[in-house]
Formats: C-alpha cells, structure tokens, sequence
C-alpha cells in the first residue's frame, strides 16, 4: 500500500509539472479597456487521454492494460475543451461587451504569450482558453476506485504591449466522492468516462470564469 501511495504522488507531482502558473484575476480597469475592442480567440487542438493503473505501477512496461491513446480510439473519447470555452465565452459576454474578430489555431499545448501571439493582427486582445491534461487514475490509497482529473488554463493578452491581463490554471477532479472501478468508468462505452470529463470540464468552465474573469 505505502508504495501504491508514494507512487501516486510521484504521479501527481509530475503530471502537473510545467503547467502551474500564478493566478491573475482581471480587474475592473482591464475589463472596461475591453467594450467594443477586437477579440481573437484560441482554437486550441484536442489533447490526449493520460491513463494510470495499478497495474501499470506493478508490471510496468508490461502491462496488459491498455494505455490512455488506445482507450480514446476505443471509446471516442474527446477532449471537453469545446464545452469549456463555449461556457467560459457565454458567461463572460454577459459583462462585458466585446467583438470575436477571429480565430487562431494552435498545434500544442503553451502558456508563452509569444507563441499564442503570434502572426496575430487586427485585433486588441487574444483569449486563450485550453485543455492542458486529462487523466483517468486510481484514487490514491484505493485498490479498486478511480477517478477522472482534468486541468485548463485561460490567458488573456493584451496584444498593445503582449502583457498578460487575466489568467488562470483549474485543476478538476470528477469522482472524489462516488465509488467507481475501472471497469464502471468504461462500461456502456466509457459512458461514465465520458460524462466525468464534461462534469471536470463544467467545474473548469465555472472557476476560470469567476477567478479569472469575474464574470
């Protein structure tokens, strides 16, 4: 058990490497700057499902169990993130009034603001709002319960002077406090699989929205 729950750690402390950064809330200075300004919007790419078992602590590289890439293509699984930004964008255009002036596809997850500014023009601020992990583990200290946990992040940059006006990384969890196996989660096609993303998802929506935002 104890080296279950070392490894759990290990884990977690990994898994969240490169992806905190210090929450800024937007102000009410920010926030007025932005009636009637152009607004780019981040068409992020889908991430991939991350998958730890007990078995793969125990056997490793041998594991029969099959990895988070292969459950995706087995069971559909997507990528929340356009149930995200649409209630993210939705909540906040109820504060603030702003145009959408246009899109800018990304290739990779990033939280460099000279990467999502760039060959953007025409435009006063870029949104960025973006799946950064989804991850389908065993609790820590459970033989036989699992849980789904999901991180986000949103940035808005004010393209003037390229300086960050409001960000935020949410970090999910849906299951904490159900009872659910492995093979609950993927039973009916993954369908509490797929419902535990978009619960991570609509808790994600709401945090970035009030702490990031204030909307």
């Amino acid at each position: 058990m104890l080296k279950v729950i070392l490894t759990s750690l290990l884990i977690v402390s990994l898994s969240g490497c490169g992806l905190l950064f210090e929450t800024k809330p937007l102000t009410q200075e920010s926030s007025a700057q932005l009636k009637n300004k152009k607004v780019v919007v981040t068409e992020p790419y889908e991430i991939g499902l991350s998958s730890m078992t007990l078995t793969d602590v125990y056997l490793g590289i041998f594991s029969p169990d099959p990895s988070g890439d292969e459950l995706q293509k087995r069971y559909g699984i997507k990528d929340p993130i356009a149930n995200l930004k649409s209630k993210v964008l939705a909540s906040w255009k109820k504060d603030t009034r702003f145009n959408v002036s246009g899109k800018k596809s990304m290739d990779a997850y990033t939280p460099s603001v000279d990467e999502l500014t760039a060959d953007v023009s025409n435009a006063d601020f870029l949104l960025d709002v973006s799946s950064a992990q989804m991850f389908f583990t065993y609790k820590i200290g459970s033989f036989t319960e699992y849980n789904v946990k999901y991180k986000a992040k949103l940035q808005l940059v004010d393209l003037a002077n390229k300086t960050v006006v409001a960000q935020k990384l949410c970090d999910a969890v849906s299951g904490d406090d159900k009872s659910y196996t492995y093979d609950d989660y993927l039973a009916n096609n993954a369908k509490l699989l797929k419902e535990a993303l978009l619960e991570a998802s609509n808790k994600c929506a709401y945090e970035l929205s009030v702490a990031a935002l204030k909307s």
